[in-house]
């Protein structure tokens, strides 16, 4: 079997991992969390690009209890950026920031 295919040997981060990440997310200043948004999209966009046809098709993620095709974690990104995306103009709109 492929490196590529074999479970991780790391756990996926949990609850409190992900509150230590958003803590340090939500002390960036707006420009900051903008300039970062980019370079790790485009980080993500470029591994990617980098697997091939045959990688794509058999790659799979658990992740909150269920297995992620990478075209359904693709969907997934996509729509997170989207929610962002209306955060932002929303509290532009109302001088609020998220907490």
């Amino acid at each position: 079997m492929p490196a590529w295919q074999k479970p991780s040997p790391h756990p996926a981060p949990g609850g409190d991992q992900f509150q230590e990440i958003w803590g340090r997310w939500n002390a960036k200043q707006a420009v900051e969390q903008s300039t970062d948004s980019i370079a790790a999209n485009q980080r993500f966009l470029d591994k990617v690009l980098a697997i091939s046809p045959e990688q794509r098709e058999s790659w799979r993620l658990e992740l909150s209890g269920n297995t992620h095709s990478l075209l359904s974690l693709l969907r997934l990104r996509l729509g997170e950026g989207l929610a962002h995306l209306g955060h932002r103009r929303r509290s532009r709109r109302t001088g609020r920031r998220r907490s």
